[in-house]
């Protein structure tokens, strides 16, 4: 990637792991555009949930060059 990749968390502590995860696969990103010029990653907890663990809402803005849509 031209520029690093930002990954924020919103209304939870920042996590290492989770943080590690999207890192890695936000370079397996570049096998298909390695041209990304910048890659923004948002996670925010959607709610608790007692049978299915805690779900989370993950936002990511990728732009690559060219046209701005």
């Amino acid at each position: 990637m031209q520029l690093p990749l930002q990954v924020s968390f919103r209304h939870m502590d920042p996590s290492a792991d989770i943080e590690s995860i999207i890192r890695a696969r936000a370079s397996a990103l570049e096998k298909f555009a390695n041209h990304i010029m910048s890659c923004r990653v948002v996670v925010e907890p959607v709610g608790k949930h007692q049978l299915h663990g805690n779900l989370y809402d993950v936002r990511i803005d990728l732009k690559l060059p060219g046209r701005d849509a």
